[in-house]
């Protein structure tokens, strides 16, 4: 009986060996054509070999999926290889459908035409009867296009699972490290999603492993000083794609030890995000953060709201994140602001100061553009 299972294996190994080097370039033709109904793009593949190990079905070299026209002309996606495992059940019925396709060494275009769908929406709406196969990419790149212009961000060493469930749910796992095409050093760690969508409806969780702090700000706007510490950020998305609800969790500083809860809601569609801070009452302040054309050139916006915030509270802030500020008493009132497009906005008034030996009553800071002004202050000593 041992013999007898291990002539089997042999024979399985020597299969599955052999196979790879079957001549089976006649099934070009019929690959290209079952995997264009599948995913309801044409397909063009330079070679095809079997395999056996990984389920049966084919090995296929040089894999372009074109677009779909609504999208544009340029491919869908390139892979180097692409691992297609057949639907056993389909083939017994006599047509060839994928259960699985594992991308190898791919590119990926996502693309928002003006007056359409994402290009991935028009992918998820395939031939009728036909379900889409289980998507598989390992150490992938996903580029960004809007309209007919490419983004400057931008995701690398990608991994993306996607499945459909019986339930009518897709389920969704995607880590990449995000990135900028105008910019050499990085300084990112990876970026994770992973959730569900059903009817149209988004349920996800999203993460930031410890990144650079400074790195992280220059992914959004190339004008930043060099900051001390580490960025994390947790955070839960639902509903629809045109009106997320964003709530979550972010640490900031050296060690993560500046924590900051905050809500908001995320449009997809417009590439609109708006967020807001919840801190304690007894702060006096409200902070808000905003972005525009979000994935393909981010516009970031920061506007604050002080009512006598404690001076002592604000000045800790700038310690964490590496500004070489001392202990201060006072309170701050003021609406501060900046943008990527405009710069610093706003005043602030300072009352009641004590920073060391200085003391003054009053001073008003005016913010302009790249100017920042201190109007007449009178100091005492000691």
């Amino acid at each position: 009986m041992k013999r007898n299972l291990l002539i089997a294996l042999l024979l399985i190994l020597a299969l599955g060996v052999a196979l790879p080097f079957a001549p089976v370039g006649f099934l070009k033709g019929p690959m290209e054509r079952a995997l264009a109904r599948g995913l309801g793009r044409r397909v063009e593949i330079d070679g095809v070999s079997l395999t056996l190990f990984a389920g049966p079905g084919f090995s296929l070299s040089g894999v372009t999926i074109h677009e779909d026209p609504r999208a544009g002309i340029e491919p869908f996606a390139y892979a180097n290889t692409l691992d297609a495992t057949l639907d056993a059940v389909a083939l017994l019925e006599g047509s060839i459908q994928f259960s699985s396709l594992h991308f190898n060494d791919a590119t990926f275009n996502l693309v928002k035409p003006d007056q359409e769908a994402w290009n991935f929406q028009m992918l998820l709406d395939t031939s009728p009867g036909i379900p889409l196969p289980s998507l598989k990419m390992r150490g992938g790149r996903i580029n960004f296009k809007f309209g007919d212009t490419k983004s400057v961000v931008f995701f690398d060493d990608t991994d993306l699972d996607i499945a459909a469930r019986d339930n009518g749910n897709l389920e969704l796992r995607f880590s990449g490290v995000p990135a900028r095409t105008d910019r050499s050093v990085q300084g990112f760690a990876h970026f994770f999603v992973r959730g569900t969508s059903a009817r149209g409806q988004l349920n996800y969780r999203v993460e930031l492993e410890p990144s650079a702090l400074d790195s992280v700000a220059r992914l959004f706007s190339a004008n930043v000083p060099d900051l001390k510490g580490t960025a994390v950020l947790d955070a839960q998305i639902s509903g629809p794609p045109q009106h997320l609800d964003v709530k979550g969790l972010a640490r900031f500083g050296d060690g993560g030890t500046l924590k900051l809860d905050y809500k908001g809601m995320l449009d997809l569609a417009s590439q609109t995000l708006q967020l807001e801070a919840i801190l304690p009452k007894e702060l006096r302040t409200s902070v808000r953060v905003g972005a525009d054309r979000l994935l393909s050139r981010p516009q970031w916006n920061v506007a604050a709201e002080m009512d006598a915030m404690p001076l002592d509270a604000l000045l800790n802030i700038a310690r964490q994140v590496g500004a070489p500020v001392p202990v201060g008493q006072g309170t701050v009132t003021g609406n501060p602001g900046y943008s990527a497009a405009a710069g610093f906005s706003g005043n602030v008034e300072v009352r009641d100061v004590e920073i060391g030996a200085l003391k003054f009553p009053t001073a008003t800071v005016f913010l302009k553009k790249e100017t920042i002004l201190a109007g007449p202050v009178t100091v005492n000593f000691g």
